[in-house]
């Protein structure tokens, strides 16, 4: 039975802006079940982060290596002070029944305990199949590094089961598991009344994006679509998370960006969460990975989907969705015709797509996943 666990994560477990409000909502769940959770946070030591390294070291390593981001995170040093840090929490810890490592990057040398290592993916998996790129001479260092770390685990969890199956083909660890079901990151604080959400997004012109940068490309494309759609529905808006309107060259009108909405704070979450209950559909286009966790949290809310067709997505969801439409042709034009038919719906079908999203996300708890990685 486990009784305590420590857990290791890259910023502070108690803050719902660490890695995607994970550890946060991961750790309370292990403490609603009776679970002693002692936090220790590896993330990097910021003194050295934002000054030393900032103002001294990046400007000579990114004029060194302008193709590859070099972090402070990847230096030896940071490796050292974090490897430090988990050795004495070790020291301190003792009784733990796990040490859990939200990170695939660090590995106690010497532990009785056993260690659970539960991120996404690899940064070989990063590099090679999202960025499609060839590491350059540290690149490949780091990935040998986090190999070696991830063969000597005693249990590697991933969030996604085409991440495990990828795994499993690189690996000889055979303890690396998906533990079949994703999670729903919410930060939710109210009663759900779902038939009066329902009706409002049915009623609702809104159309909704989540994502930062990286989903820029999907961002843009979505835009153009959404002028193509307003001679249609003249009071159609867009309303974008996590982008400014400084990441475009132009907006039209009735185009809302907010930049981060960071949960930890009341305010951004309290437009987070308006904005995903009146939307009529959540819309990420971006190849190759479209917001999963953004696009989960929404579905869970009775948000129908419109978002490219994605190896993860489909694995969990099947080649056919009830809930929404995939993206296959990724252009401008297919997608403004996948959003009509999802504005064009009469109620009692929307209705059904709102019902068919929640569902096929609805177990998809924090709860759930700690039940299972007990067992």
């Amino acid at each position: 039975m486990i009784r305590e666990v420590t857990v290791f994560s890259p910023g502070d477990s108690r803050s719902l802006t660490c890695w995607s409000n994970v550890p946060c909502l991961f750790t309370k769940s292990l403490e609603s079940k009776g679970i002693k959770v002692n936090r220790v946070n590896i993330y990097s030591n910021k003194y050295i982060r934002k000054t030393v390294w900032k103002y001294l070291i990046a400007p000579i390593v990114n004029w060194l290596y302008r193709e590859h981001a070099y972090t402070y995170e990847q230096t030896s040093l940071n490796r050292a002070i974090i490897n430090l840090k988990i050795k004495r929490a070790l020291s301190k810890y003792k009784r733990s029944d796990l040490n859990i490592f939200i990170s695939y990057d660090y590995l106690p040398v010497d532990s009785n305990i056993p260690n659970v290592l539960l991120c996404d993916w690899t940064i070989e998996y990063l590099y090679t199949q999202r960025q499609r790129k060839i590491p350059c001479k540290w690149e490949q260092d780091e990935i040998a590094r986090q190999d070696h770390i991830i063969e000597n685990a005693d249990f590697v969890i991933s969030l996604f089961p085409d991440i495990v199956k990828y795994m499993k083909e690189r690996y000889k660890n055979r303890n690396i598991f998906y533990l079949e079901q994703n999670v729903i990151n919410n930060a939710y604080e109210y009663p759900v009344d779902k038939s009066q959400i329902v009706l409002n997004k049915y009623r609702s012109q809104i159309l909704l994006f989540i994502g930062r940068e990286g989903y820029l490309e999907g961002a843009k494309m979505l835009v153009d679509s959404f002028q193509v759609l307003k001679r249609q529905y003249p009071k159609l808006e867009l309303h974008i998370i996590g982008l400014t309107k400084n990441n475009f060259a132009f907006l039209p009108e009735n185009v809302y960006c907010y930049g981060y909405l960071d949960k930890s704070d009341d305010k951004d979450r309290a437009c987070y969460y308006d904005l995903l209950l009146k939307a009529k559909v959540l819309i990420n286009p971006t190849p190759l990975w479209a917001g999963y966790s953004s696009s989960v949290e929404a579905m869970y809310f009775y948000t129908p989907v419109v978002v490219s067709y994605y190896q993860s997505f489909v694995e969990t969801f099947g080649e056919n969705i009830s809930f929404g439409r995939y993206l296959k042709e990724n252009t401008s034009l297919a997608l403004s015709v996948l959003i009509r038919s999802i504005l064009n719906q009469e109620e009692s079908k929307y209705i059904h797509l709102c019902n068919a999203a929640h569902d096929a996300v609805k177990s998809f708890t924090w709860d759930s996943f700690v039940d299972k990685l007990k067992r």
